[in-house]
């Protein structure tokens, strides 16, 4: 089982950015990056196929396979 989540870091000017992450519930460790967006992510969702969407400036997006984008 795992923990999907969003977090901020500092970006370029000053703004923050948000990245996608995943990690294992049961030992806490296994971080992953799955994907990182400049600007705010506005809400994340995990559907029933374990796709991950992301809405980001009143679009929704959903991460794309290996290639960690949001798309």
């Amino acid at each position: 089982m795992q923990i999907v989540f969003t977090a901020a870091a500092e970006g370029k000017d000053g703004n923050f950015d948000y990245s996608v992450y995943q990690m294992s519930d049961v030992t806490g460790g296994e971080l992953v990056t799955l994907a990182q967006h400049t600007g705010m992510i506005d809400d994340l969702t995990v559907g029933n196929d374990g796709t991950i969407y992301v809405t980001a400036g009143g679009k929704r997006l959903s991460l794309v396979g290996q290639a960690h984008l949001l798309r």
